[in-house]
């Protein structure tokens, strides 16, 4: 039976859930609206420092009518989602107050410009959708103008040419692609008003790259946010509160583990062979271009059918997901998942991303990039992006037990997931051992280790981005260009150490729950069970899966 404390703390705990979305959506309409909120539909909102200071007073306010919350008189999921909403609350303002990326990085507040929610998915008519871009991009000018104001030259050059480079292929989007769209689907008076909406867009993200290059002759090698920051943005994004010293232990560790399942993988592929032999002959056997979609749809029936069939995970629809070719301004990614919004009801559809080979490449172009989907390394990738990675994870998002789970997550959950279950299926027998397949995933996990590595290195460390970029040549065995670009990344994403921290921490909480659990153990319902949470901290997940927490997440 509920007592008046109990109902009073779940109204006061409902109460400060509304609010908090509610002021939530209004700041971030391009989130709401591709949450599934259509409302907000062609709302951007203003880039400013007055409505930086008055969000973060709004996060202050908030974050004190949660203190407010009588925690004692909550359930369990109360409890929980009480916890989520104040770290939400937390990050946030840690964002705008502390770390600032808005300063130093022209790409920070980009997000808000990105139209593709309005062609890809069939939530409302084409025409009202395209009414709606159009809309959205008549503000471009006004809202790049405050992302200039905004930022705090000197930059640093990494990211300053990435978002040269950003935002020259937004507008080369904006002029093509979105262009061609609007010809095609709009009718003649939409089709005017929304291209003069698209030229002005266009022109003006033009200016802000002119822009750009004009603060090139001032910029600096200074990326690095520094070891208190980056400290705080694990324990505010990811709960995660361990000394960097023992993250970076947990990461030396795991790059000598795959390093050493590369060596055993590719002695049984090429006995006696140099390294490079063992790559070769994995990067060779792939599909054809013309067979590369089909193909890749036919894997995804057979990982399916394997996840189903071995226990590996519960798969809540019958609805696959689209595999198509990726659109031509999303063609720097190799494969990607576009799920639905957590609250859509309408497009509720899923689109897997695989770019094909271009019309006009070589036959040696051609030959180059169909070996990085190799069938092994494929399966990996599909495995991380549909079967039972980020797809399954989307099926089972909808479901989670409330809104604020709905919304508030954390990057280590999100892609460690993914990464984790790349490995995690080789361990359930999916492969039957093959060396190349083990091969392949160790290779992507190199990639992944190196980057918790370099990211560390380089904020809190003084690690140069040139010796970042060779770090992942010797220990990841990348080519020099990918290299490169991998160590770009971790200048304006540090928290790309999240893919393999994430998965480290669920492999200790598999590990603690399974010895909770006893024989009653199984693959299938932890997996369920962590599921069915949404995409929260790990740290606080173990809080809601584990009787005993013993705190060590690594």
């Amino acid at each position: 039976m509920t007592t008046d404390a109990e109902k009073e703390a779940g109204e006061a705990l409902a109460a400060l859930s509304e609010r908090v979305l509610r002021e939530r959506w209004r700041a971030h309409p391009a989130e709401a609206a591709s949450s599934g909120f259509h409302e907000f539909d062609g709302v951007l909102p203003v880039a400013s420092q007055a409505a930086l200071d008055a969000r973060a007073a709004e996060l202050s306010s908030e974050l004190a009518a949660a203190d407010a919350v009588p925690l004692d008189a909550l359930d369990a999921q109360g409890r929980f989602d009480h916890a989520l909403i104040v770290g939400g609350l937390r990050g946030e303002l840690f964002d705008l107050t502390r770390l600032r990326p808005f300063r130093k990085d022209p790409m920070a507040l980009m997000y808000s410009i990105d139209v593709t929610n309005y062609m890809d998915r069939s939530y409302a008519p084409v025409e009202q959708r395209i009414a709606s871009m159009a809309r959205l991009l008549r503000g471009v000018p006004a809202y790049l103008e405050g992302v200039r104001s905004l930022l705090a030259p000197p930059l640093p050059a990494p990211v300053l040419e990435q978002g040269i480079e950003a935002y020259e292929g937004i507008r080369g989007f904006y002029e093509g692609d979105l262009a061609a769209f609007v010809g095609q689907h709009a009718s003649d008076g939409l089709a005017q008003d929304a291209t003069a909406a698209i030229g002005l867009a266009a022109e003006a993200v033009g200016g802000f790259v002119d822009y750009l290059k004009g603060v090139r002759d001032g910029a600096t090698d200074d990326f690095a946010i520094g070891a208190d920051l980056y400290a705080e943005m694990l324990r505010h994004g990811e709960m995660v509160d361990l000394p960097l010293a023992e993250i970076e232990a947990a990461g030396e560790r795991e790059l000598a583990r795959n390093q050493e399942i590369v060596r055993r993988a590719a002695e049984r592929i090429a006995p006696g062979a140099p390294l490079a032999e063992a790559i070769a002959v994995v990067t060779r056997d792939h599909p054809s271009a013309d067979r590369l979609i089909d193909e890749t749809r036919e894997m995804l029936e057979e990982i399916r059918a394997y996840v189903v069939d071995h226990e590996v995970a519960s798969v809540v629809s019958d609805v696959r997901c689209e595999v198509r070719e990726t659109p031509a301004f999303m063609r720097w990614a190799f494969a990607a998942m576009n799920g639905p919004g957590a609250f859509e009801q309408t497009a509720t559809e899923s689109f897997y991303y695989v770019t094909p080979v271009e019309d006009h490449w070589s036959a040696e172009q051609a030959e180059e990039w169909l070996s990085n989907f190799n069938y092994a390394t494929l399966k990996v990738i599909s495995v991380h992006e549909v079967y039972p990675g980020h797809y399954v994870h989307f099926l089972r998002h909808h479901y989670a037990p409330s809104a604020v789970s709905k919304v508030f997550g954390a990057y280590s959950f999100w892609e460690g997931w993914a990464h984790y279950c790349e490995e995690m299926m080789l361990e359930a027998g999916y492969g039957g051992g093959d060396p190349r397949m083990e091969f392949a995933q160790a290779q992507e996990a190199l990639v992944r280790v190196c980057r918790l590595l370099c990211s560390l290195r380089m904020h809190t460390q003084g690690l140069a981005l040139d010796d970042a970029a060779r770090f992942f040549q010797d220990n990841a065995y990348m080519g020099e260009l990918p290299a490169r670009h991998e160590a770009v990344r971790g200048t304006f994403d540090p928290g790309y150490l999240n893919y393999t921290l994430g998965k480290l921490l669920i492999y200790k909480l598999r590990a603690d729950w399974q010895a909770e659990q006893g024989d009653a153990y199984s693959l299938k319902a932890f997996h369920d069970e962590l599921l069915s949470h949404g995409g929260p901290p790990i740290p606080l997940l173990r809080t809601m899966m584990l009787r005993n927490d013993d705190g060590r997440a690594v």
